[in-house]
């Protein structure tokens, strides 16, 4: 059963890769990857944008955004939470 979401959440944890495993990375090293608990209490793998690397924190409120990184696909990300 599909349910909506808000959207928003807490950066529960992350890492940092300094290399490219996959094409299409290179421009991008560092990044991060993170994992986001919901709201609604689901977690999700994802990365934190709009923010350096050095300024992600464990706890810190986070909302959702969409990466069209093709006309058939788009990712979820998330960047630091505005009205929190």
């Amino acid at each position: 059963m599909w349910a909506g979401v808000t959207g928003r959440g807490t950066l529960e944890s992350f890492c940092l890769f300094h290399r490219a495993y996959f094409p299409g990375f290179e421009g991008e090293v560092p990044y991060n990857v993170a994992v986001v608990r919901l709201a609604e209490g689901a977690r999700l793998f994802t990365n934190i944008i709009g923010v350096s690397n050095d300024r992600l924190r464990i706890g810190m409120p986070v909302e959702a955004c969409f990466d069209p990184v093709t006309p058939e696909v788009t990712l979820v990300k998330f960047k630091p939470a505005d009205d929190r």
